[in-house]
């Protein structure tokens, strides 16, 4: 495996662990154990367990179950670390994402 894979593998840590703790709070004050969030999930207490301590790599299937069981939602952003940004006029509502995907910036 060279370099650039690696860097591909590997995830931000400290990203996942701030949703993390964002995630079991709202379980805590909702009152729901693992169990609970697990069997309304779909999936086992091994599985949320994991995904608490920050050993699980979630899907975005597993976000969006998650987001529903604790009545939420899931936002998601993009920032980067240069001030480049796209005029939003070179793209309209009705293009579709593989369209805006390949916009050349």
């Amino acid at each position: 495996m060279n370099e650039n894979e690696k860097k591909w593998e590997a995830i931000d840590k400290k990203a996942l662990l701030d949703l993390v703790y964002e995630i079991k709070k709202r379980r805590l004050q909702m009152g729901i154990t693992q169990k609970d969030l697990a069997e309304r999930m779909g999936t086992t207490q091994a599985i949320i367990s994991k995904f608490e301590k920050g050993n699980y790599n979630p899907t975005f299937l597993f976000l969006q179950r998650l987001a529903e069981v604790l009545d939420g939602s899931i936002k998601l952003y993009f920032e980067t670390r240069d001030n480049k940004e796209i005029n939003r006029d070179e793209f309209s509502k009705n293009d579709n994402f593989e369209k805006i995907f390949h916009l050349k910036l």
